[in-house]
Parts: C-alpha cells; sequence; structure tokens
C-alpha cells in the first residue's frame, strides 16, 4: 500500500500495527504531512474514518457470535468487553436495525410454511410470503419471525473510535481474527507465535481463505463510510458486511489520526434465527440461544440486553 519514498517506509509503517503510537508520528508532525501528500489511499482512508465519528441511533457496530459455530466462545464465558479489549483485531459488522423486519402471528409461521411446501413442492422458483398480523401482539401467546441482518444470533454492541478501525468491506471478506495467535485448550487465553503474522495480513491482504476473499486494493486497511458499507452489502445481497477494528488501546493505525483507544460493549443484541413463541410477553427460546442469553447476562452485569 505505502509505496511512496515517504520519510516512512512500507516497513516502518508495518511495524507500527500492534506497537504504541510512536512519539513522533502526531496528527500534525511533518513525517505524517509528508506521507500523506504522496500517499492517496492513506488520505481516503483518514478523510473516510471522519464519517464514522457519529453514527445515528439506529446504526450500531456490532461483533456477533454464531452459535450454531462457536457456542465455546470465549464471549459467553467472560465478561465481553474484557475479551474483546484483549484482541489484537476484531471482526465485526455495520448493522441497521431497521433493517431486520418482524412479522408475527397468532399461530405457530413454520405451519403456514409447511402447508406452503406441501402444496407447491420444493421448486425453487417457489415464494413464501405471511402478512404480518399486528393484532397477535396484544395476544397472551403469538409468533414472530425476523430477517436476519448480521452474522450470528447474539451480537455484542460496541463503543469504538474511529481511530480503532483497521478495514471495513461490504462483504464477508474471510480476515483471520486470530492470525499468529495459538489458543489454549480449555483455557480462556492465547500465546502469541507469530508476532509479525498480523502486520503481514493487514497489508497483504492475507485472508483464512484466500479463494473467498476479494480485496479490490489487495490490502486489508482499506476504509470507506459505514454508508457506502450498507449500500453495497444490499446492492450485493452479502449476508453481511465486515469491519477490522482492533481492540487494544493506544495502537498507531492510520497516519493523521490519534491512536485506538479503549473499547466497550454497550449493549448487547439476541437476534432469535428462528421462529420464536412468544407467552405472555417472554420469548421461549431454544435451548443453545438460552444458554447463550443467561451467559452474556451473567457476565455483563449492566450492560443492557434486548431481543430483537
Amino acid at each position: 500500500m505505502f509505496k511512496s519514498k515517504s520519510p516512512l517506509s512500507r516497513k516502518q509503517l508495518k511495524k507500527t500495527i500492534g506497537k504504541p503510537k510512536p512519539a513522533d508520528l502526531n496528527e500534525n508532525s511533518e513525517v505524517v504531512k509528508a506521507l500523506l501528500r504522496k500517499n492517496s489511499s492513506a488520505l481516503q482512508n483518514l478523510i473516510a474514518l471522519r464519517g464514522w465519528d457519529v453514527m445515528p441511533r439506529d446504526i450500531k457496530l456490532v461483533h456477533a457470535v454464531h452459535l450454531g459455530f462457536h457456542m465455546d466462545s470465549q464471549l459467553l464465558k467472560e465478561n465481553a468487553t474484557k475479551c474483546l479489549s484483549s484482541w489484537d483485531a476484531i471482526s465485526a459488522s455495520v448493522i441497521d436495525v431497521k433493517d431486520r423486519k418482524t412479522i408475527f402471528s397468532k399461530n405457530p409461521i413454520s405451519v403456514y410454511k409447511k402447508a406452503f411446501f406441501n402444496l407447491v413442492g420444493s421448486s425453487s422458483g417457489a415464494i413464501f410470503t405471511l402478512e404480518s398480523d399486528a393484532d397477535a401482539k396484544t395476544m397472551s401467546e403469538y409468533y414472530s419471525s425476523s430477517e436476519t441482518i448480521t452474522y450470528g444470533e447474539v451480537a455484542f454492541v460496541l463503543d469504538v473510535s474511529p481511530s480503532n478501525i483497521i478495514g471495513t468491506f461490504s462483504h464477508d471478506v474471510w480476515f483471520d481474527n486470530h492470525v499468529g495467535i495459538r489458543k489454549i485448550p480449555d483455557e480462556l487465553q492465547s500465546l502469541p507465535v507469530n508476532k509479525g503474522a498480523l502486520a503481514n495480513a493487514i497489508f497483504k491482504g492475507i485472508a483464512k481463505d484466500n479463494d473467498k476473499a476479494k480485496l479490490p486494493n489487495g490490502t486489508y486497511l482499506e476504509i470507506r463510510s459505514y454508508l457506502d458499507i450498507l449500500e453495497g452489502q444490499r446492492r450485493e445481497g452479502a449476508e453481511h458486511n465486515e469491519i477490522i477494528i482492533t481492540g487494544k488501546e493506544g495502537v498507531y493505525i492510520h497516519p493523521g489520526r490519534s491512536p485506538s483507544k479503549a473499547i466497550t460493549v454497550k449493549e448487547i443484541l439476541i437476534l432469535p434465527r428462528e421462529e420464536v413463541q412468544w407467552k405472555n410477553g417472554a420469548p421461549i427460546l431454544n435451548e443453545d440461544l438460552q444458554t447463550a442469553l443467561d451467559a452474556v447476562k451473567f457476565h455483563n452485569p449492566g450492560v443492557p440486553v434486548s431481543i430483537i
């Protein structure tokens, strides 16, 4: 990415990833000014980051846990802020909660679906639609079904400085959150095995599966506004987008920005992927989701938890 003969070479810049901000790289230093003059990508990233300073209430940056793959996640075993603050890199997503459309019914929605498919068969051209019954919510028992808007059912809403953002993409780019790290089985800790692997992966765009990663500029160090990301995701029909951030405080990432700040989990969203039965205003969740809900409430006292 950094190819110009600026006061900082590409090799020098790579060394700053994952380390505290060097004293001579403050926002007004001649080093930074020279770098931005000679590198259009770094300047574009800096401009795009400014759009992340304030987001509307319905737009949230989340790290989600998919229980089908990560029922053993650390985030279900300890405080989420403490856990995520220890990660060098976190794969997150930006979501608009207004995109989570929900239908309500007095009767099980699965019954309608089963009857529909029994009628039309399993033709790929068959489309099932059911009009939402708003009056159902006034009953002591009703059912709901919602559209999926992010990767998993448990979403940790993050309070993050734009300085923590490494890259933004409108689809999943298969970034390895734990590159260069070896997990210790059955323990809530990890051991670094290659300290340079993270910076190398970021600059060179090295993914978990290079056949699936689609990086237009060949690097993870790329920033677009959250509106561009959401619009791109909708246009592409992607299930979720990917926003890569660092959980560590005091890390220099982008020339012209202050170092990364501490992150916190300010809210937890429970987003059932399956139909939910409600009785007397309380949801009846499947066993895995109920276990996860109980766990996050226990480990994150004081953090509001909502089922949407």
